[in-house]
């Protein structure tokens, strides 16, 4: 019968479960790309928050024991001052990783996003593809193969989304190296994307926009209860960066976005749990810097429950072209009314719950509430103008081995 111990999830697997997503092999060079259409990028920013870089992989020196497979069930609802329902996006996904040999092995995923509704309300802007609302379908998959050595590993992978007005495409390369008693793991990659973007209002809009991202990491395994990784990436892009389901956006044709994100994880051996805790800093050439900190606690319950509590706060500058005013004094220059380019802080809560029957099977539930206010800003004043945003974020799953 399996039992849960949190030391499986503090001493000896590296990486932070994230939420009811199976933890991949690497999710390194996975970067939120600016969505042309504000429901796949509220979704986006929350996968992209529960796929985000793990914490690395001290013990990623082989391909898994064995083969997992994961069907997993997201729903999220999001609702600004008043009440009012917008956004609802429903999407199944499917996950697996098999091992392929003593050297080899393969994973992959297929998500599909229906989305429906209108987009909040950034500002006096348009909600919705011409103020109607928004219905669409995102299609969504990537495989990912890696090959294993002595001392480090080679992993090539590919990615295809689709959507009505949106057609995105990459690619990424990454190697490991570790140490003789793989107590330190070196990882670095580089991963190009290429993306085409029409619009639904507008049949004459074609345009395209590419980035380069690349990454260096280490994790360290400071304690047998102690890790610690350090990861830092820089994406480099050009291109349409606008938005045009948006009255006179206007950005700028290049970004340049930096990240450094820290990660601690903490067995702790008197409660049989483990403390999982990451920060993140990020900038990038348009004025918007960021912090981000989260806390992630582990707990089992008995032989089959795991319990996992975690709260995170989030906190922004606005971009430099970012305004409240509409329209805008000159139209020929930069400007956006979106209020994810504003200043603003956010906080999420959440809990996640596992059930495992037998040594094969397990069962988990998610539920994340997030809410998002001007006034939360950490540092000085964010834009008070801006209204309250929340949203509710729902995941059921079941993974099995084989």
């Amino acid at each position: 019968m399996t039992r849960f111990n949190a030391s499986s999830k503090g001493k000896l697997d590296s990486s932070s479960a994230p939420e009811s997503v199976p933890p991949r092999a690497d999710h390194s060079l996975t970067v939120a790309r600016t969505e042309n259409s504000a429901g796949n990028h509220l979704l986006a920013k929350l996968l992209g928050a529960a796929l985000a870089i793990p914490a690395g992989s001290a013990l990623a020196e082989g391909p898994p024991p064995i083969s997992e497979i994961k069907l997993v069930y997201f729903d999220f609802q999001d609702w600004q001052s008043g009440g009012e329902d917008r956004m609802h996006i429903k999407s199944p996904m499917i996950w697996f990783a098999t091992p392929l040999g003593d050297s080899w092995s393969v994973e992959g995923t297929l998500q599909l996003d229906d989305i429906s509704g209108a987009s909040p309300q950034y500002l006096d802007s348009l909600s919705g593809a011409s103020g109607v609302g928004i219905n669409d379908r995102r299609q969504w998959g990537d495989v990912r193969v890696s090959r294993y050595f002595e001392r480090f590993s080679l992993s090539l992978g590919g990615a295809v989304s689709t959507e009505d007005d949106y057609i995105s495409r990459s690619a990424s390369i990454e190697g490991r190296w570790w140490t003789e008693d793989k107590n330190t793991t070196v990882s670095f990659g580089i991963s190009p994307n290429f993306d085409r973007i029409t619009s639904s209002n507008d049949g004459t809009l074609l345009e395209r926009r590419r980035a380069f991202t690349y990454l260096v990491g280490v994790t360290q395994v400071l304690s047998p209860n102690s890790l610690l990784q350090s990861n830092f990436s820089y994406a480099t892009g050009d291109g349409y960066h606008s938005d045009p389901y948006k009255f006179f956006d206007k950005r700028p044709t290049s970004r340049d976005q930096f990240a450094w994100l820290t990660r601690h994880n903490y067995f702790v051996a008197a409660a049989d749990a483990a403390l999982h805790t990451d920060y993140r800093f990020y900038w990038d050439s348009w004025s918007v810097q960021s912090h981000l900190l989260e806390v992630k606690w582990y707990q089992p319950l008995g032989e089959h429950f795991m319990v996992r509590p975690g709260i995170r706060y989030y906190s922004q500058d606005s971009a430099e072209f970012f305004s409240s005013e509409f329209p805008p004094l000159d139209e020929n220059s930069n400007y956006s009314p979106d209020q994810r380019l504003a200043s603003y802080g956010s906080l999420s809560y959440g809990l996640k719950v596992e059930y495992a029957i037998g040594e094969h099977v397990t069962l988990d539930a998610l539920v994340q509430f997030i809410e998002q206010r001007g006034s939360w800003k950490l540092f000085g004043s964010g834009n008070s103008e801006l209204k309250d945003y929340h949203a509710r974020y729902t995941g059921v799953g079941v993974t099995a081995k084989f």
